[in-house]
């Protein structure tokens, strides 16, 4: 899945309903791949291993739920990544969606069809449940949208009690259910699409 001549990109999905710090915490994490452990251990940045970027309907800047300005690097249909991550979804659970995130759904679906590996932490599930990407597969999410997503999405096969659910066609469907589990996501696919060792150096530091 990653290509030889160039990292992987991995896209951080972004919209006014989430937190900066599960946006830029990603963010932060996929940048630290390969590069920090030279730099600090070495005293020379070591080479990239995973390009992080942040995309977002909104072409300028806007606000998220905790009143940081999020500024997105590139639009939906400006983007083909190899991995697309959504940070939590900082709605009430069981509020409607309908007609909410229609474009970010639209782009999720085919990013999927297109190959790529979609990853959620705590309430993004939800997005990927919306987009009809999670019927007939395993899932999780945080354990306060639990039972709305089985509610809502009956075919879904949620799993309350797991931290982390990897399903879908080739494993390509990730979901991370706690309220801090964009680490966790964060490091699980460093280690898939680079290597272990790479993880646990960001682990570390």
């Amino acid at each position: 899945m990653r290509r030889a001549h160039r990292p992987p990109t991995a896209a951080i999905l972004a919209f006014p309903e989430t937190t900066a710090s599960a946006v830029y915490g990603m963010y932060d994490l996929f940048m630290s791949a390969g590069r920090d452990w030279g730099a600090i251990i070495e005293g020379r940045p070591g080479p990239a291993l995973i390009e992080p970027i942040v995309v977002s309907r909104h072409a300028g800047a806007f606000e998220a739920q905790n009143s940081v300005q999020i500024v997105p690097q590139a639009t939906l249909d400006a983007c083909s990544p190899d991995i697309v991550c959504v940070p939590e979804l900082t709605i009430v659970p069981g509020e409607v969606l309908d007609g909410r995130f229609d474009e970010e759904l639209a782009w999720l679906a085919g990013r999927y069809a297109a190959g790529a590996t979609l990853a959620t932490a705590c309430s993004g599930a939800l997005l990927l449940a919306e987009a009809g990407l999670l019927d007939g597969y395993e899932a999780t999410t945080h354990w306060a949208y639990c039972d709305v997503l089985q509610q809502r999405h009956p075919r879904v096969k949620v799993r309350a009690q797991r931290a982390l659910v990897v399903s879908g066609d080739a494993q390509r469907l990730v979901m991370a259910g706690g309220g801090t589990s964009w680490l966790d996501l964060a490091l699980y696919l460093i280690a898939r699409f680079a290597d272990i060792d790479a993880a646990m150096a960001v682990a570390r530091l």
